[in-house]
């Protein structure tokens, strides 16, 4: 009987031991929220005409 609980928590730490080191690797806080691109807006028309005006 003692043998066999202690089969069963060798077997239970060897899998918990697996799991830990074959678990896929979460992804890093900087690869899950990368910052949006900057897009620079054209200038509006009315802006242009007034320069034109000048």
């Amino acid at each position: 009987m003692e043998k066999t609980r202690k089969q069963e928590l060798t077997d239970q730490e060897a899998m918990r031991l697996y799991r830990e080191f074959h678990a896929p690797i979460p992804a890093s806080p900087r690869e899950r929220e990368k910052p949006l691109d900057k897009v620079k807006e054209p200038p509006r028309a009315s802006r242009s005409l007034e320069r034109e005006e000048r």
